[in-house]
């Protein structure tokens, strides 16, 4: 096949650099990849490395691989997002590119205006979707880093956290030019709000933890689309830097 076909790999390869894939990941493999006995398939094991393999045997609930290759990816300095909560096909949206674009982390975040009702039992389910969209962005576009999906986090607890980060950026339709000279090569924090916004009060407390803020454009952007222009900043300026 000439287009690559990544699955998730949940074990260490064997002594003899052998895999067995099952599961989900085996279905997805012989009944939607449609792979056969000899097809070359890649493997990510979410902690950076890309494992390069030949299927040797399919069995009725399991395939046998043996790997070839290793790949290890670069690590890019941390760089995780809080996005504000917002509904679930246009978070799930979000979730999916900034994985594309390369974050590190993903925080979903409850502010004053969003969109969010549920019990403690409705927020694992909700950070277990959201671990699905990001393992499904890390094999559609080949990511060994998985991002790690926080709980879902109140504006307090944000504010508590920005502070183990060297730079925080907050979109804002008020913000610095967006090629303001800001050091990203160690942690940042991206902050975007929800629909609406964050209010006053939230918006001064961001400021007073020290957050940058930072114009993505003329109009009024959507929660999901400010996320995946702030992801695409960042990582094209730490890009720049590492080069």
């Amino acid at each position: 096949m000439s287009e690559k076909q990544f699955f998730i790999l949940k074990d260490e390869p064997a002594s003899d650099g052998s895999v067995v894939l099952s599961g989900s990941e085996f279905h997805h493999m012989t009944r939607v990849g449609r792979m056969n006995c000899g097809d070359t398939v890649y493997l990510l094991d979410g902690l950076g490395t890309t494992f390069k393999g030949v299927i040797m045997e399919l069995r009725k609930d399991s395939a046998l691989i043996d790997i070839t290759e290793r790949f290890r990816e670069d690590e890019m300095p941390r760089f995780d997002i809080a996005i504000g909560v917002i509904k679930a096909q246009r978070m799930d949206m979000a979730v999916e590119k900034v994985t594309e674009l390369g974050v590190s982390g993903i925080i979903p975040l409850i502010s004053s205006r969003s969109v969010w009702k549920g019990d403690d039992v409705k927020k694992r389910q909700k950070r277990d979707r959201l671990e699905r969209k990001v393992a499904a962005a890390c094999k559609q576009s080949g990511r060994a880093f998985f991002p790690e999906v926080h709980p879902l986090t109140s504006f307090d607890s944000l504010i508590e956290m920005a502070s183990r980060y060297d730079t925080v950026l907050l979109a804002d339709d008020e913000g610095e030019s967006p090629d303001i000279d800001i050091d990203l090569s160690h942690s940042v924090l991206g902050i975007v709000g929800p629909e609406g916004g964050f209010s006053e009060s939230e918006r001064d407390a961001l400021l007073q933890a020290g957050a940058y803020t930072v114009w993505l454009s003329r109009k009024r952007l959507r929660t999901e689309t400010a996320s995946i222009c702030l992801a695409f900043l960042v990582r094209r300026m730490t890009a720049v830097e590492r080069k």
